[in-house]
């Protein structure tokens, strides 16, 4: 009785030493595993998802910002251009100011994206053609959004915004403004004689990218950089700051990468160019299945335990018989 008492402690040892501890880390590591090849599954996912949308969104802006390129295309019906009408001594303001309106309704009649064309002049002075029902611009208040960029580049693209600077009207709207310089000759072309600004309608943004929901269970932005969100799947975030996301956009200081944030995963990619980033965000919980990776562990661990268990029975009852012989 004693003998099989002290082997039955042996056992209970070494099943305890050899059994259960190794089966512990065993499990542990094999969770770990599980989570990090998830995630890691993901993360790549969400990666393909944002690059695909930052291509987009750079195909997208070339194509605006090309737009503003009109300006050097366009001329009157005697064949006279922007930069000639400005340097022109002989004409006075008010034939100025109808040649000029001239070329922009010109370039609003060249594509329809095109919402309202303003060019402002060295000395300040605005020049304009509009869809808008109302017409009559408030330079005080253009000249408002028109400050907030800092005019450096060539190219560069306004925070969107209402074009409120129209008594009334409530146009969701961005606003890419392209430098105007003197092309008389070599000798002049560093000169800047304006700038162009074009507001194009948000909506037409929204259609371009409506196909950046790809199905992943999450959310995808597009923000500027003071975390204004161009575009959102989510309609009623455009427009807006998405705050979540918004607030993290000092931590995405570098080209591409990833955050975990309070319990999300944030992928993102900046667009230098332009100053905006293209973000996806997913909830944590949505991405980790924890409950079913830890039901699967455990039932596989519980499988082998038992049979460890039987194992160690086998040998505790054949034991004494052994001694007897």
């Amino acid at each position: 009785m004693e003998r099989r008492k002290s082997i039955l402690i042996r056992l209970a040892i070494s099943f305890v030493l050899l059994g259960i501890v190794p089966l512990a880390a065993a499990g542990t590591a094999l969770l770990g595993h599980l989570k990090d090849n998830m995630e890691r599954v993901v993360l790549d996912d969400m990666g393909r998802m944002v690059s695909y949308g930052s291509r987009h969104t750079e195909e997208m802006v070339e194509e605006y910002s090309g737009l503003t390129k009109y300006i050097y295309d366009i001329s009157t019906d005697d064949g006279t251009f922007l930069y000639q009408i400005l340097k022109s001594p002989g004409l006075s303001q008010e034939e100025r100011k109808m040649e000029i309106t001239l070329l922009l309704s010109d370039m609003l009649d060249r594509d329809s994206r095109l919402r309202t064309a303003c060019f402002k002049d060295q000395k300040g002075r605005i020049y304009y053609a509009t869809r808008n029902a109302q017409k009559i611009l408030d330079e005080d208040a253009f000249l408002y959004w028109t400050g907030k960029e800092d005019g450096e580049g060539n190219v560069s693209v306004l925070s969107p915004h209402v074009d409120d600077y129209f008594q009334d009207s409530g146009n969701q709207v961005i606003t890419f403004r392209r430098s105007y310089q003197d092309i008389t000759s070599f000798e002049t072309i560093e000169d800047c004689l304006g700038s162009l600004y074009v507001d194009i309608d948000r909506s037409r943004l929204s259609s371009s990218l409506s196909d950046m929901d790809m199905g992943l269970n999450g959310s995808f932005y597009i923000m500027d950089h003071s975390g204004a969100c161009i575009y959102s799947v989510d309609s009623a975030v455009t427009g807006n700051a998405p705050d979540s996301v918004a607030s993290l956009l000092p931590f995405m200081n570098q080209g591409k990468g990833s955050l975990l944030q309070e319990g999300s995963y944030v992928v993102y990619e900046r667009l230098e160019p332009y100053g905006w980033t293209v973000a996806v965000k997913v909830p944590q919980d949505q991405v980790l299945n924890m409950e079913g990776i830890i039901r699967y562990t455990a039932v596989f661990l519980g499988a082998v335990f038992l049979a460890v268990l039987c194992l160690y029975w086998h040998k505790y009852n054949c034991a004494p018989n052994k001694q007897i012989r």
